[in-house]
C-alpha cells in the first residue's frame, strides 16, 4: 500500500495563512473596542487603551496623532486622561486598526529590522489586575509551553517591571522604561500576556 505524499505548504500558502491570522487578531481587537465603549467602565477602558497602545504603537504610523494626552516622545500621559478622553482615544483607534488590516497605515521599518511573528496576544475583561509579582513568577514557572531559557527570559522581564514600579521615578519615566517590554510582549502567547499585562497596569 502506497502512502499518500504529504505536500509542504508553499510560501504563498504560508503568507496567506499568516495574513488571515493577523486580520482575525486585529478584528478581535476592533470588536473589543466596540464592546468596551458600550460598557463605559473607566478602568476597563483604560486597561484596553494601555493594551492596544503597547500592541500597535510600533506597527501603525502616526499611532497617537489626534489622540488626547499623547506626546510623540513619551507616549500617553495617563494621569491627564479622564473617561471622555479615553473614550475618544479608543474611538480614534478603531479606524486606525481597520486601516491597518489593509496595510494602509503600516509604519515603515528601519533598515535591518527583522520581522517579528504575527501578533497573537488578546485582552480579556477578566484580567486580574491584583496579581502579585510572586504569583506571576509562579505562573510562568508552571507554564509547560515555555523552555527553561524562555522561562528565565520572562522572569528577568518581571524583575525589571518590579524594579521600575518600585522606583521613585515619575509615572511618565516609568512608562518610558516599560515600553520595550510592551513591544516584546506583543508577539507572545495569550497565557503569557494574561500574566504580564496586569503587572504593567500597576504603574499609576
Amino acid at each position: 500500500m502506497t502512502l499518500p505524499t504529504i505536500k509542504s505548504p508553499t510560501k504563498a500558502e504560508i503568507e496567506a495563512s499568516n495574513s488571515y491570522k493577523r486580520e482575525r487578531e486585529i478584528r478581535r481587537d476592533i470588536l473589543k473596542i466596540e464592546e468596551t465603549l458600550q460598557k463605559s467602565d473607566f478602568n476597563e477602558m483604560k486597561a484596553l487603551h494601555k493594551y492596544l497602545d503597547g500592541k500597535y504603537q510600533h506597527g501603525i504610523a502616526d499611532w497617537g496623532k489626534s489622540m488626547y494626552g499623547y506626546n510623540a516622545e513619551y507616549g500617553f500621559s495617563y494621569e491627564f486622561l479622564d473617561l471622555d478622553s479615553i473614550r475618544n482615544n479608543l474611538s480614534a483607534m478603531k479606524p486606525k486598526l481597520e486601516a491597518f488590516i489593509y496595510g494602509w497605515n503600516t509604519a515603515s521599518r528601519p533598515s535591518g529590522f527583522m520581522k517579528t511573528p504575527d501578533v497573537n496576544v488578546t485582552v480579556s475583561n477578566t484580567v486580574n489586575i491584583s496579581i502579585s509579582f510572586e504569583e506571576a513568577r509562579k505562573q510562568i514557572e508552571d507554564m509547560s509551553s515555555l523552555t527553561d531559557e524562555q522561562t528565565q527570559e520572562v522572569l528577568e522581564r518581571i524583575d525589571v517591571i518590579e524594579q521600575v514600579i518600585n522606583s521613585d521615578s515619575s509615572k511618565k519615566s516609568k512608562w518610558e522604561k516599560i515600553k520595550p517590554i510592551l513591544a516584546w510582549l506583543a508577539d507572545k502567547s495569550y497565557d503569557l500576556g494574561k500574566t504580564i499585562l496586569p503587572l504593567l497596569l500597576k504603574i499609576e
